[in-house]
This record gives structure tokens, sequence and C-alpha cells, in this order.
């Protein structure tokens, strides 16, 4: 992806050239080419090389479910979350490569999911981080229209301090949760259901996630875990450095395959990085 990143991008060329010096033969596709997405499920590759940031690996993994393909991280985002959650190097492009030859590949599952309402009706799809509802969604909102309304996009700080102005104004919602036939409803701040460790501005909201478990982490945040994320988002942003690991927030975690969420009626809602709102009551 040519427009990844907060900071400095890194050019095909360059990419090209990095690659070639560790041994490398590769054939370059841009997500701007109309045609990247055939091309790539009809390559005949060893090794799918992907540079870019959440949005750009969450895009190839979908395309990519099903298949028996590597892929070998480039984390040249701003949030760079799944990244982290695998332990790839992040803004290193060069210790990434290298970093090939001595790895060992390890199972990334793209869930699957299905909605039966929301903004966008019934169907199904793929999630390749996390879906839920709560302060985590209301974040991805107000940081689109904050996008657009000074025309950028914010880095993992502004994020951060976005997300503890939503947690501090958020109100408990009631859902109704069932995982694997248990029923865990309540009033929740947020509930999300996590593929991998991290969510939003590199909050460690699942630590022990693991994406190649055919398992889904399901993170339940109440009022009584309320300063406990808060005080998690005010240690990240003293400590100032993205991605750093200041110990993850003491949250109720519970894992399983089947997830079934009703939310309740006009929620935020989230699948990935994809915003969208829960159907409105009847008669709303």
């Amino acid at each position: 992806n040519p427009g990844a990143g907060a900071g400095r991008t890194v050019g095909a060329e360059e990419l090209l050239e990095l690659l070639r010096a560790h041994g490398h033969r590769a054939t370059p596709l841009s997500m701007e080419d109309d045609d990247w997405h055939d091309r790539l499920l009809g390559a005949s590759v060893d090794l799918v090389a992907v540079a870019g940031g959440d949005g750009t690996l969450r895009t190839v993994l979908t395309a990519l479910a099903g298949t028996d393909a590597t892929v070998g991280v480039i984390a040249t985002g701003t949030a760079n979350n799944i990244a982290h959650s695998i332990g790839a190097p992040v803004d290193d492009p060069a210790s990434s490569v290298e970093g090939w030859h001595r790895a060992s590949t390890l199972r990334f599952d793209v869930p699957s999911f299905r909605a039966d309402g929301g903004r966008h009706g019934p169907g199904s799809s793929r999630l390749v981080e996390s879906l839920g509802g709560g302060v985590f969604a209301e974040l991805l909102a107000v940081a689109e229209e904050r996008e657009e309304r000074v025309g950028e996009d914010g880095g993992t700080e502004d994020g951060l301090r976005l997300l503890r102005r939503v947690l501090r104004s958020a109100v408990p919602q009631a859902w109704e949760v069932v995982l694997d036939g248990r029923d865990l409803s309540g009033e929740y701040l947020a509930v999300e259901a996590m593929n991998i460790r991290r969510i939003g501005p590199n909050v460690e909201l699942a630590p022990d996630a693991d994406p190649g478990d055919g398992l889904v982490d399901l993170v339940l945040v109440g009022e009584d875990d309320r300063a406990t994320l808060a005080g998690h988002v005010d240690d990240l942003l003293r400590v100032g450095t993205p991605g750093e690991q200041v110990g993850a927030p003491e949250l109720h975690v519970r894992r399983g395959r089947l997830v079934e969420l009703r939310p309740p009626p006009g929620c935020h809602l989230h699948v990935d990085d994809e915003h969208w709102v829960a159907a409105p009551a009847p008669g709303g």
C-alpha cells in the first residue's frame, strides 16, 4: 500500500531493492491497481510479502482466506496491531525481510461472521482483527468525523486521547451475549470478539489471543472495568512510544468458538476498522 502509515512512506523500488539484496525475486503489486486481487490469486509464489498497515494486511488476508499461502509481513502502517500481535518488526522493513530466512510460520485464522441486520443488512463476511461494539466502535466514528473535519488521519497518540474522551462519557448498554451456548448477557461499555491481541490505538485488550487456535477471545468491559481501561490508556499516553508494552489491562476475557451477539438498538459496531450501526429500535 503506497499510502500506508503516518510517517515516511516506503516506495516500491526501495522494497524491491531490499528484497533482491536478500536473494528474493519479487513481482510488485499495488493496492492502487484495479487488478491486484486477480493477479494475487493467480500468482504462483513461495511467499506473499505485504507492505502496509492493518488495513492492507486485512484486505490481503481476507482475499487469501482458505488457501495455504504463506504471508510475510512488512509493517509500515500507523497502529500495526496485527504485526504487534504476531511479533513481527514494525516500521523496519530491513529487519522484516532479513528475518524471513530464520522465521517459523504460524497459522492465521480469518474467522467468518454473519450479520442479520444493521446498516448493511443481512449477509456474511470475514474478519481478521476483531468484531464488536461499544467504546472502540464509537472511537472509530469519532475518528472518522475528525478526519473529515481536519482532512487528515490522526496518529496513535491522537487515537488514545479520543478513546479516553469516549470512555469517560460512555454509558453501559444492555447486550445479549452467548459464547458456545453460555449466556453472558449484561450491561457493557464494550463487547469485543478478538482474533488478535490488540485493538484500535495499540490497546492490548486480549493479551493471550492466538490468531491460529481456531478460537476468539471475548472481552466484556463493564462499568467496573472503566477505571482499569482508562488507566491503561493513560499509561500508553505516558509512555508516548507507539506500540510500547506497558502491561495489558486486567479485563474479563473468555475464549470460545461461536459468539452470538445482539447489540442494543442504535449501538456503534465495527468489523475490524469498518464502522457501522446496529438497527434502531422499532419505531425509532
